[in-house]
């Protein structure tokens, strides 16, 4: 006689029923979670202080830090964390005498163009001035503060006649405007010396040539040095009364075409007088005696192609340790970056990141 079927207990049916009771306690426990994570964010969101775009490490400046703008956009860079966050968006960054406000350019539209400076005590951005159509200033910005820091030159991008001009600070109100070209050098709080270009020399020809001037303030301006058909100025820089320049020479009109031209450098004092001849060193200073430096421990791709080229070098409060800007103007490249090295060991040079206009504030 065959026996009854052996029965067995159902472990697979309480396995399944333990996997439910399992899944609805987890279920229950994320929903009490979600609704007390909610309340906290809101409680959060209304009763926060505004965070600042520069992070805690950046705003107690555990180091050096260095201001860059890169494509539209400016960044601060703690060189003791490492760490880079971007503040604005803007372009042409400066820092202003005093290291507590950094000034840039924004254009909001194809028509306008704002200025802004940002506080770098207390985080805030204000608009300092605001140009329109009718200004014809498109890509205005400030390009240096006085001494005192109470005028900036802004340059005044597509604006006639008037390429530069000095604004008071705060306040925006124009105080002079004027023709100049390259980078004009604040000789006291309220004069400035630049080099003013767009002479007319001759009226049988298309010549036009370039001299030293002096404007205030008060928007006084007294010519120094004015070029003839022979001869041509730039300003290099300025310290306390001096004001350095460089001086072109050709023997007659048609070697300016054959650039068979002389170059020679001088001083002058402000008031005109004291005019003397110099080396070149001594009339461009520390700064290009220091990217030419820069540029000689660089590794041979760099120091030995022409189309690289070394400016802006800043000194961090390392040992013998700089910053400084590295355009690859080679064919088809044409970028910028921000490089460092350590003077006294070539092999420290490294390539940061992409960027350009380095503005470095010590600790």
């Amino acid at each position: 006689m065959d026996s009854a079927p052996k029965k067995t207990f159902p472990w697979q049916w309480v396995a399944i029923a333990l996997l439910l009771v399992i899944i609805v306690v987890l279920v229950f426990q994320y929903c009490v979670l979600l609704k007390s994570n909610k309340g906290v964010v809101v409680d959060e969101e209304e009763n926060k202080e505004p965070v600042s775009t520069v992070t805690a490490e950046l705003d107690n400046k555990l180091d050096d830090v260095l201001y860059y703008e890169n494509e539209g956009q400016i960044y601060a860079f703690d060189l003791g964390s490492g760490q880079t966050r971007k503040i604005v968006d803007g372009s042409r960054p400066a820092l202003s005498s005093d290291k507590t406000k950094l000034a840039y350019d924004r254009l909001p539209n194809s028509l306008e163009d704002e200025v802004y400076y940002y506080d770098l005590t207390t985080n805030n951005e204000v608009l300092f001035v605001k140009f329109n159509e009718k200004d014809f200033r498109y890509g205005a910005a400030i390009e240096s503060w006085s001494p005192d820091g109470k005028h900036v030159i802004i340059d005044s991008g597509t604006s006639p006649g008037r390429s530069k001009s000095i604004h008071s600070f705060p306040g925006a109100i124009e105080k002079a405007g004027f023709p100049a070209h390259g980078f004009p050098s604040w000789i006291d709080n309220d004069t400035v010396v630049f080099t003013e270009g767009d002479f007319h020399l001759a009226r049988e020809t298309d010549a036009s040539g370039s001299g030293v001037s002096i404007v205030n303030t008060n928007g006084k301006l007294t010519r120094l040095k004015t070029p003839t058909l022979l001869t041509d100025y730039g300003v290099l820089r300025a310290e306390g009364e001096t004001i350095y320049f460089q001086k072109s020479s050709v023997k007659t009109f048609s070697d300016w075409g054959k650039r068979k031209i002389e170059e020679t450098y001088w001083s002058i004092s402000r008031d005109g007088q004291n005019e003397q001849q110099v080396n070149e060193d001594q009339a461009r200073g520390d700064l290009d005696s220091l990217n030419n430096k820069v540029k000689s421990l660089l590794p041979s791709q760099y120091r030995d192609n022409e189309f690289y080229n070394v400016s802006g070098v800043v000194k961090t409060s390392k040992s013998n340790t700089v910053i400084f800007e590295l355009y690859d103007g080679r064919p088809g490249q044409y970028n910028y970056y921000i490089a460092k090295i350590n003077l006294d060991k070539p092999e420290s040079f490294e390539i940061l990141f992409p960027g350009t206009r380095p503005i470095l504030v010590a600790k």
